[in-house]
């Protein structure tokens, strides 16, 4: 589970900042589940120009927020996997 997880982060925001920064680290896993599907890995392999990207629509001023993540070839998908790995240490 993403809160549990995430649990000591989340809870040392304020509480109008926690909603929030779950909705990020949920757009950022799906960013990670999503490059990892066996259909986009063979879109690269065919070289197909295919993106993912991590932006999340803030409700509360109706805008995208850029999560500055995105990945467009299986080498980041390498990368992003032990950056968030890492991250959980």
């Amino acid at each position: 589970d993403l809160y549990i997880a995430n649990q000591k982060e989340i809870d040392s925001l304020p509480e109008s900042d926690r909603v929030d920064r779950l909705g990020e680290l949920n757009v950022i896993q799906g960013v990670n589940t999503v490059s990892k599907l066996p259909v986009v890995h063979e879109a690269w392999k065919d070289g197909r120009e295919l993106y993912v990207h991590g932006w999340m629509l803030q409700l509360h001023t109706g805008l995208l927020k850029d999560l500055d993540i995105s990945v467009s070839g299986p080498k980041q998908v390498d990368s992003l996997y032990k950056l968030n790995a890492a991250a959980d240490h």
